[in-house]
């Protein structure tokens, strides 16, 4: 099966719904997690080198998302695993 070639802005679908699926609010600006709004701030897409650079930061964003205490304080391993189980499929997916 051959990978479809990206071009360096594009959206990556299987990532775009792994975001969404996180139900992870998100506004425009300056790459920043915000704990106390609970808000990732990420300029567009554009802004970026290639979508790798931008899928980069996003995840690095998201690294900090995950440690905020309405998430960590519940059901902290059995969230883990699937965080974990979800990137490395999305990640062999690429």
């Amino acid at each position: 099966m051959k990978k479809k070639k990206k071009t360096p802005n594009e959206r990556i679908e299987e990532i775009e719904k792994f975001v969404k699926d996180l139900k992870v609010n998100m506004n425009v600006g300056e790459p920043a997690y915000s704990p106390r709004d609970d808000v990732i701030f990420m300029p567009n897409i554009q802004n970026f080198n290639s979508s790798e650079d931008y899928y980069s930061t996003l995840f690095h964003e998201l690294s900090h998302f995950t440690g905020h205490k309405s998430r960590i304080n519940r059901q902290e391993k059995i969230w883990k695993k699937n965080m974990i189980r979800k990137l490395l499929t999305l990640l062999k997916n690429l």
